[in-house]
């Protein structure tokens, strides 16, 4: 057998072997947002489960709902962000309120490492040349800022407390950006940020509908997320 012939079934094996390797950790690797996937990384629907998010360890009771992301490589207990979705049906009028987790009642709240509050939080007041109008709502007790770019993405309009009494754990400002329709000047959704001491980001969303209790609710995600913050942290 020639030195050319064996190259070429050298790289057919190459090639065979790679697809092997390849295919072996698709089939591995779970899809996301699957049962599967969560059992992968040790967690189990309706049990207490325990996951690391940045070495900071969280523990999270069996009546709340979660989901795990991991972008890389998947190991049981720890994940690159933990999505817990926290329940604040009680501030409506109506009880009777849809428990799924795209509710208006329901809070979708992350937890992941990556730089701090700092990143996302920047005193609106020193970004002029960003806005088109400022104004104070007076309905929710907050400075409303509209975008020059005014196209209903996240941030056309954002909005910032000044209360002194109001400011995140670390002690910056309470911000949110927003998206909605710009076409009558309203949010759909609203997005706020904090850092814990220990270092992870709390990254929430409040619907229209929750945010003229954004103080309530602002207050109880940081008692509740510190609640599930493990003892040795």
């Amino acid at each position: 057998m020639s030195n050319k012939i064996r190259i070429i079934f050298f790289l057919i094996f190459i090639v065979i072997a790679t697809n092997k390797f390849y295919n072996a950790t698709i089939v591995k690797r779970p899809l996301s947002n699957t049962t599967e996937y969560l059992i992968a990384h040790d967690i189990y629907e309706g049990k207490e489960n325990e996951i690391e998010i940045g070495g900071v360890g969280f523990k999270i009771p069996n009546d709340i709902s979660m989901n795990v992301f991991t972008q890389g490589e998947i190991i049981p207990g720890e994940a690159d962000t933990l999505t817990v979705y926290l329940d604040f049906s009680k501030l409506f009028d109506n009880k009777i309120m849809n428990k799924s987790k795209y509710s208006k009642s329901i809070v979708r709240t992350e937890i992941r490492m990556g730089g701090s509050e700092n990143d996302y939080l920047v005193d609106y007041r020193n970004l002029s040349g960003k806005w088109n109008e400022v104004f104070y709502k007076p309905d929710w007790d907050l400075v409303e800022f509209h975008s020059k770019v005014y196209r209903g993405g996240w941030g056309f309009i954002s909005y910032q407390s000044e209360a002194p009494s109001m400011r995140t754990p670390l002690g910056g400002m309470i911000q949110f950006r927003c998206s909605g329709e710009p076409s009558n000047n309203s949010v759909n959704m609203c997005r706020g940020v904090y850092q814990l001491s220990s270092g992870p980001n709390v990254i929430y969303y409040l619907s229209d509908k929750l945010m003229p209790y954004w103080k309530q609710v602002n207050n109880e995600i940081v008692i509740k997320i510190n609640s599930f913050l493990k003892e040795e942290n």
